[in-house]
């Protein structure tokens, strides 16, 4: 009895160690100048969108949004999709030098972006691609890759051959039999795969700061290093605000794909 208490004290002060900084950057987002410097802190007050108007209207938040948005789910969308084939041509054909070609593509997420940057930016300079989110999305497409393509190969590793050995065996084709057979069954690890490669082109800053400078291709992360400090210091109801929009969009679409989420990070960990 006295374990099953402290377990719920752990994970009722786990919940709330999570749920409490988010719960703070909202209602940031919506106190005045004066209640956000409050103490005792203010926990009851009329919520105001003064901070919302300053974000939106007089600091013209809306391309930098639309730019997170196109590179994010652009680049996670092509990477899904290039992982998928690529990790069932890795679990379902004999490749030659397969296991030393997956070390290769999981090694290079050991290289440290910083360690790159400046090459990628001479490379993207050369080709006329700086200042242009269709930079962010080739690049995301490049790093994100390796982790798809592995966390992909686990989830069809995992799935039985004999459908489509059956499938083949009644003259369906490779693209026939992977979207009739085998895609319905790993819908799930897409799904997941596609919010941790979302996760991370959404919040990417080092690529994005170097190869953006203008509101023209510039995303959340860059604008948010600069955008909130000024001669009065860091806004802290507009940073309330924009730390509210980044996190919102993957919270609402992680939750409304829980299902498969869930589905897909526990595929193939029980198997009969």
């Amino acid at each position: 009895m006295k374990t099953n208490v402290f377990h719920y004290v752990v994970i009722v002060l786990y919940v709330v160690a999570i749920v409490f900084p988010l719960y703070w950057l909202v209602s940031t987002s919506f106190k005045t100048h004066l209640q956000t410097f409050a103490i005792p802190p203010v926990w009851i007050f009329t919520p105001t969108l003064k901070n919302y108007e300053e974000v939106f209207v007089l600091r013209d938040f809306n391309p930098y949004l639309l730019n997170s948005v196109i590179a994010a789910t652009i680049s996670s969308l092509i990477a899904a999709l290039v992982a998928s084939l690529a990790a069932y041509s890795f679990s379902r054909y004999e490749i030659r030098q397969s296991d030393n070609l997956l070390y290769f593509l999981l090694s290079t997420k050991m290289l440290p972006p910083v360690a790159v940057v400046i090459p990628m930016f001479v490379f993207m300079s050369t080709l006329r691609f700086t200042n242009n989110v269709l930079a962010l999305v080739i690049l995301y497409v490049a790093m994100n890759l390796p982790f798809a393509v592995w966390m992909m190969k686990g989830f069809f590793d995992a799935m039985p051959k004999e459908p489509e050995e059956a499938a083949q065996i009644d003259g369906c084709s490779f693209i026939k039999t992977f979207m009739k057979i085998v895609l319905p069954q790993v819908i799930g690890g897409i799904f997941a795969t596609f919010i941790f490669i979302y996760i991370y082109a959404w919040n990417e800053l080092v690529f994005a700061l170097v190869l953006t400078y203008t509101n023209v291709s510039q995303t959340i992360p860059v604008w948010a290093t600069g955008g909130l400090t000024t001669y009065r210091g860091i806004m802290w109801g507009e940073s309330g605000v924009v730390g509210t929009i980044t996190i919102m969009p993957v919270l609402i679409f992680a939750f409304l794909v829980r299902k498969h989420l869930i589905r897909g990070l526990t595929f193939g960990v029980v198997k009969g």
